[in-house]
């Protein structure tokens, strides 16, 4: 799968920005230190709907991603995709179940629930799903339900003018929704009748098609997350929002 483009640039800046006064700080050395993180990070998401744009933080309620571009070659589907103009909306009313912080390793893991995602882009396919033949271009919404999504998080740091940046080097992740709803519009150019057969077919078998792509698919929230946080730290130092 192909992402592009990013959403944020992420480059290491020549000096140190303060946290926003309304986002949440840990001390590293607190002994409930992960707990704390847990709390902030739960606080400073609620936060996030207007941008905060000296630490490079965008809006992510909804957040707006320009393009993603797709060619998928599994199973269930073969299919070239392209979307365009997308918004997703639900972010900020993420619930964290876990946050936990190594500094020695380097590591970040965290576990977020979110109960209601809705992502609406302008669509254009052509492939087949189901060995049914499947093209069109139009409007498209998916509506996801208690989609639980995990994070591993590797990074490395930079030293600018006695302060440590970060720079996220890999992310992991493993989720599934507990329910999706999916509305393809102007299918098979605009033919009514094989378009809601089609939309039927996905909603029936979203199950074993998701299982199918997530391997893939869920490289757009890593890559969502490490240009969103890229950002941010690449702003704000390590002993500004840990010290």
């Amino acid at each position: 799968m192909r992402i592009l483009p990013l959403v944020l640039c992420a480059v290491v800046a020549s000096t140190c920005v303060k946290v926003p006064p309304n986002f949440k700080k840990c001390n590293r050395r607190l002994a409930n230190f992960n707990e704390c993180l847990r709390v902030a990070a739960q606080y400073s998401i609620s936060q996030m709907y207007r941008p905060y744009k000296r630490v490079r933080l965008p809006t992510i309620d909804p957040l707006k991603v320009t393009e993603l571009s797709s060619s998928i070659n599994t199973n269930f589907i073969q299919m070239d995709e392209n979307l365009k103009n997308c918004e997703i909306g639900g972010m900020s009313k993420g619930q964290f179940k876990k946050t936990e912080l190594d500094f020695n390793r380097r590591l970040l893991s965290m576990t977020v629930i979110f109960p209601s995602l809705r992502s609406s882009c302008h669509y254009k396919l052509n492939g087949t799903i189901l060995a049914l033949p499947i093209n069109g271009e139009g409007s498209s919404w998916f509506d996801w339900t208690n989609f639980e999504v995990s994070f591993n998080v590797r990074y490395g740091e930079v030293v600018k003018n006695n302060k440590t940046y970060v720079e996220i080097s890999t992310c992991k992740v493993n989720g599934a929704p507990e329910d999706l709803r999916i509305k393809i519009d102007n299918l098979f150019n605009g033919d009514k009748e094989a378009g809601d057969r089609a939309n039927r077919l996905l909603n029936e078998n979203w199950r074993v098609l998701y299982e199918d792509i997530s391997g893939d698919y869920l490289e757009i929230p890593c890559s969502l997350f490490v240009n969103v946080m890229g950002g941010f730290f690449s702003r704000v130092s390590l002993e500004e929002m840990f010290d």
